[in-house]
């Protein structure tokens, strides 16, 4: 069983996680109400797919103390168990690209650690289930998600057929995926929060 977190946030809570533009692939569908049950079951066999390399990354970072220990008793075995780290990391990630059946091209979204606003040409009802699946650019790292839509309004200012903003609650999320999204994330705060103290 992976460690799944379902997140309950009031509005408080939400506000915690920093919002940003982005560009990613998305794929969004929508999950069957009355079949949920089956639904998270099958959510969660294919996160274990597609996964598993957030939770080494996870891995990795709560291991860093011990890994530095061994660089300063052991360096060469350190230094031989850092090469093959990064041989399985561009392994990992070949086979994660093989493996990646959609070449949709990447979105604008607004995005946080705890939910997503997009584009869509589908209309959703408040409250639909939904799975998305994240492709993070340009470090092609896979997320698997599944969220509650909290509203969906049309935008008559919208170009192309994608007329619908929708707002979706990360309400299903691994905590290896949520920590790669906040790392993803970061970066693009720092430069924001940058930028305007150099308006201010």
């Amino acid at each position: 069983m992976i460690e799944i977190t379902r997140k309950n946030d009031s509005e408080g809570d939400r506000r915690r996680y920093f919002r940003v533009d982005d560009e990613l692939v998305l794929t969004v569908n929508r999950l069957d109400h009355d079949l949920f049950d089956e639904e998270l079951a099958r959510f969660e066999e294919k996160r274990k797919s597609i996964g598993y390399m957030n939770n080494i990354e996870l891995e990795k970072e709560n291991l860093f103390p011990l890994r530095q220990k061994l660089e300063n008793l052991y360096p060469e075995i350190a230094e031989y168990i850092a090469h093959l780290e990064k041989r399985l990391d561009m392994l990992s990630q070949t086979v994660m690209q093989d493996n990646n059946e959609s070449y949709q091209a990447p979105q604008k979204v607004n995005i946080s650690a705890q939910g997503i606003r997009f584009y869509s040409d589908e209309i959703f009802a408040k409250d639909d289930m939904v799975e998305l699946r994240l492709i993070l650019q340009p470090s092609q790292k896979i997320l698997l998600i599944i969220g509650c839509v909290v509203w969906c309004v049309e935008d008559p200012n919208a170009v192309g057929k994608e007329k619908n903003v929708v707002a979706v609650d990360f309400t299903y999320i691994n905590e290896a995926d949520r920590d790669v999204l906040i790392k993803h994330i970061q970066p693009k705060q720092i430069k924001i929060l940058s930028q305007n103290e150099a308006c201010s």
